[in-house]
C-alpha cells in the first residue's frame, strides 16, 4: 500500500497566483505611483456649471475675454480649430457675454448669451494651478465641463477635446 505525502506545495502556488496582483497593486497604489499623471491636461469641473438650459447638437470652445483681446491667441486657436478635420463641426467657437458683441475676428467665432450671474461665476472658476480660467469646454448639455488658465497651451485643449469627441455620440 502506498501512503500518499500531503503535499501544500500546490496549495500555496494557487494562493500565491492569484493574491500577488492584488499585493502589488496594493503596494504601487499606497506608494503614491500614478497620483500625479493626471489624464486631463485642462481642469475638470465637478459638478458642470450649467451655462444656458438649451441644448445642442455640438460641443463648444468658449472664451470669457473678447476674441479681440488678444487676436493671436484666438487666430492660433481658430487654426487648432480647423486641424481638427471632419470633428471640426462637431465644435463651434464661441465668446461667453451678457449680450450681443459686434467685434469678432472671423466668421467662426460665436456669442454665447449668458446671464450674469452665469458669467461671474464662470470668472470666479479658478484651475488646477489656482489661475483664473479664461477657456472653457463645454457640452452639448450646455454644460462647462472643463476649463483652461493662460498657462494651459492650446495644444491642452486640443488634446482633451479630442479625448471628449472620441466617446461622445454627438
Amino acid at each position: 500500500m502506498h501512503l500518499r505525502k500531503n503535499n501544500n506545495r500546490t496549495l500555496y502556488a494557487i494562493l500565491l497566483v492569484f493574491l500577488a496582483p492584488i499585493v502589488l497593486a496594493h503596494l504601487l497604489y499606497n506608494s503614491g505611483y500614478g497620483k500625479l499623471q493626471y489624464r486631463t491636461r485642462g481642469t475638470l469641473l465637478t459638478p458642470p456649471i450649467a451655462v444656458t438650459k438649451q441644448k445642442n447638437d455640438y460641443w463648444q470652445i468658449a472664451s470669457l475675454e473678447s476674441t479681440t483681446h488678444n487676436q493671436q491667441k484666438y487666430q492660433t486657436l481658430e487654426k487648432r480649430w480647423l486641424a481638427l478635420g471632419k470633428d471640426n463641426q462637431r465644435v463651434h467657437l464661441s465668446v461667453i457675454a451678457t449680450r450681443p458683441t459686434e467685434q469678432q475676428i472671423s466668421s467662426a467665432w460665436e456669442t454665447l448669451l449668458v446671464h450674469n450671474s452665469t458669467l461671474l461665476t464662470l470668472r470666479e472658476m479658478k484651475s488646477k494651478n489656482a489661475n483664473a480660467c479664461t477657456l472653457f469646454i463645454i457640452n452639448p448639455d450646455n454644460q462647462a465641463v472643463m476649463c483652461y488658465d493662460e498657462q494651459n497651451d492650446l495644444r491642452d485643449i486640443d488634446f482633451d477635446l479630442r479625448k471628449l469627441l472620441k466617446l461622445s455620440r454627438i
